[in-house]
């Protein structure tokens, strides 16, 4: 009785663990890429740039006017993040990051302010840039923005490979807003 009764237990503990063990592989299996996030991909492969979906966020789609290339939230906050990568052409200058961010911080501020701040070279160090820009920007009350109050606009070019655009989006640019974006930082960097 004794020895049935240890073998049933050593039953039912290994298929207990089997069936724990395959809810973690299926949990650690990388969800089905998206249109989406291919497209971004191949985008940003020609611009020499590896990017992953950073843990805890989830796409979001990017509508057909948006500048931006991919979308990403964290979900149940008050917080997006869009990014656009383009790459360099022969005929395009290195400095094109420059008037790249300009220009989009403009039309997004609209009447509004923005300041702006050269990349120290630490950061350009971390995400293996030539040069970059941060704008802090007080949003217009837009639609195209879903009416996000505030936006931090980071721009990163690297020498003959290509532009990063981040632009980060809240309603309140308290400290949870700088965590959020720190939550993403190393999910895009061009390639050393």
């Amino acid at each position: 009785m004794n020895y049935s009764s240890r073998q049933i237990k050593q039953i039912l503990l290994i298929t207990c663990l089997l069936f724990c063990m395959g809810a973690a592989i299926a949990q650690t299996k990388p969800a089905k890429e998206s249109h989406e996030y291919k497209s971004f991909s191949k985008i940003a492969s020609r611009s020499n740039v590896t990017f992953t979906l950073p843990e805890g966020f989830k796409e979001l789609p990017v509508s057909g006017d948006n500048i931006f290339n991919y979308g990403m939230t964290i979900p149940g906050e008050d917080f997006e993040i869009w990014l656009k990568v383009t790459p360099q052409t022969d005929n395009t200058s290195d400095s094109l990051y420059v008037e790249m961010g300009k220009a989009e911080a403009k039309l997004l501020a609209g009447d509004n302010h923005y300041y702006t701040h050269g990349m120290p070279e630490r950061v350009l160090t971390d995400y293996n840039a030539d040069a970059g820009r941060s704008y802090f920007i007080y949003l217009s009350d837009s639609p195209a923005t879903k009416h996000y109050k505030f936006a931090l606009l980071i721009t990163l070019q690297k020498n003959s490979k290509g532009t990063i655009m981040a632009l980060c989006m809240t309603n309140d640019k308290g400290p949870d807003f700088f965590k959020n974006i720190n939550k993403a930082r190393n999910c895009i960097r061009f390639k050393p």
